[in-house]
């Protein structure tokens, strides 16, 4: 007879896909650390919007600060999280190599070609993970340097 989960059920599986896209992307060969974490960062991003075939259901990510936070916050000035605020009300998989809103694209040196690309929004091809990198290269043969 069918049955839910235990939350300590949920929660192993979770941890057990995390594992294995851990050790799938560190033996990822002809990939630089940064393509490797960040190839692991998409990942895991898609376990929490529900996309990833491991783990079938999305996760909400609900902020919970210290009860103090906001007051200490508030009287220095600073802005703060409220508590239970869910930040991914959209596709965090898909946002993760846009730019923010709102927010100017920092420009970083490529620690590959040494050019300078935007470290959010268009990437330089030469830093990005194989499945995005293929994408680009099916467009134009030319890293696209900001």
């Amino acid at each position: 007879m069918s049955r839910a989960y235990t939350e300590e059920e949920a929660r192993d599986q979770f941890l057990d896909h995390i594992r294995h896209l851990a050790r799938y992307w560190a033996k990822q060969p002809n990939q630089s650390p940064l393509e490797r974490c960040e190839g692991l960062a998409f990942s895991i991003l898609n376990i929490i919007d529900g996309t990833s075939g491991g783990f079938p259901c999305a996760i909400d990510l609900v902020l919970r600060p210290h009860p103090d936070d906001k007051q200490f916050k508030i009287d220095a000035g600073e802005n703060y999280f409220e508590a239970g605020m869910v930040i991914n009300n959209r596709m965090l998989h898909e946002l993760f190599y846009q730019q923010p809103a709102g927010s100017p694209a920092p420009a970083a040196e490529c620690p590959i070609c040494a050019g300078t690309h935007t470290a959010f929004g268009k990437r330089c091809a030469c830093v990005q993970p194989q499945e995005i990198r293929n994408q680009t290269d099916t467009e134009s043969k030319e890293p696209n340097h900001e």
